[in-house]
């Protein structure tokens, strides 16, 4: 995450990703939106690994609503085809 370029909506951990014993909501959200960035450099070449990562990002992310509507819940649904497409690559 030290290679991430400071942007006022990003939360930089530092060395206390390392450290951190239990996650809280909002630690827990901020990860999830700065692991594709970090994680992209490493799957370069692989862009199928990199969709699959981003279906799981962005189900974990919209599953967490409150409360769905028929788009939302077509979204979901959108990206679990989307993971079971590619779940055979890891």
């Amino acid at each position: 995450f030290f290679a991430l370029p400071r942007f006022s909506d990003i939360r930089q951990f530092g060395d206390k990703l390392t450290r951190v014993k239990q996650w809280t909501g909002s630690e827990y959200k901020d990860m999830l939106k700065v692991w594709l960035a970090a994680l992209a450099p490493l799957l370069k070449g692989h862009p199928n690994h990199l969709k699959f990562l981003k279906s799981v990002t962005d189900f974990i992310l919209i599953a967490g609503y409150h409360s769905h509507t028929e788009t939302t819940l077509r979204y979901l649904q959108d990206v679990l085809h989307g993971i079971s497409r590619n779940i055979h690559l890891f």
